[in-house]
């Protein structure tokens, strides 16, 4: 992470609070973008703040999910990106797709991983756009620039032979490992976090036919895009919690979409309840 460790170079205990300042102000940026084009593409059935809400919640689960981690810079990216992959059913621009590969290089050298999206890039392409080689061999080209860039400056610094033998293959050639310890108040997070994606996508699956085709292909990318980010770990050596921010933003929209669907508010409220709840006990358990 080559990008993440240049911004960690004037990290101390006295500069430690300017970072979470920093990390607040993006979280609070990324909800609002996030909400913003949900509504502009007409994602959901009708306009909403849930996405943005949503987005709050899931990035302030636990306490490491607040601090300036790699996720949450390149989740701006990755809003960028949906919003530009979303774009591709108004727009045959070239560049656009261009862009969504650059934006994904400079994502994956903040933090690798993160280069699985390119996956769910192609897959936007093949279903909201007309085949066009172009646009296959411009999302190529956008996502390998940036490690052209990368490799002139190792080069320069005869270090190119130790990021393209040594860091970049172990990434693929490792051991799963987890950082963090799972207790039975995060199992119980993950469990009704769990339940209520599968509750919002067996929803979404029901409602299928309701909704417009350019709404349902909106859907499918969003699945993919899930689907790619959540296992994006598999990519990583040492498996942090805040690793599992990066699927905050497709969870968001799918949990938005349950509790904007579901007629008896009774029943969200009380799983809105209890999500809270969870956070608040386990930000006081990690805490301690």
């Amino acid at each position: 992470m080559p990008v993440y460790k240049l911004l960690l170079l004037y990290y101390n205990p006295r500069t430690a609070i300017i970072y979470k300042i920093i990390a607040l102000g993006l979280l609070i940026f990324q909800a609002i973008y996030l909400n913003n084009i949900i509504n502009k593409h007409e994602v959901l059935f009708k306009r909403s703040y849930l996405p943005a809400l949503f987005y709050i919640v899931f990035m302030s689960l636990f306490i490491p999910f607040l601090n300036l981690h790699p996720i949450i810079l390149v989740n701006t990216l990755l809003i960028i990106l949906l919003d530009k992959i979303l774009s591709f059913y108004k727009t045959t621009s070239l560049i656009t797709v261009f862009q969504c590969g650059f934006l994904l290089g400079v994502a994956s050298i903040i933090y690798f991983p993160s280069i699985m999206l390119f996956i769910s890039l192609l897959i936007g392409l093949a279903i909201l756009r007309p085949y066009n080689w172009r646009d296959w061999i411009a999302s190529v080209i956008g996502l390998t620039l940036p490690y052209y860039f990368l490799s002139a400056w190792y080069f320069y610094f005869d270090t190119l032979e130790n990021f393209w033998k040594i860091k970049i293959p172990g990434y693929f050639i490792h051991l799963i490992r987890f950082d963090f310890t799972l207790t039975k108040p995060m199992l119980a997070l993950i469990a009704t976090l769990g339940a209520t994606l599968l509750l919002a996508l067996f929803k979404l699956q029901s409602n299928s036919y309701r909704n417009t085709i350019k709404s349902r292909n909106f859907q499918v990318v969003l699945l993919f895009f899930l689907l790619f980010s959540g296992t994006s770990f598999l990519l990583s050596p040492k498996i942090f919690l805040d690793h599992f921010c990066i699927i905050a933003v497709p969870l968001s929209i799918f949990t938005s979409y349950f509790f904007l669907s579901v007629k008896k508010t009774f029943w969200v409220e009380i799983l809105m309840l209890i999500i809270i709840g969870l956070l608040v006990y386990n930000q006081v358990i990690y805490h301690v």
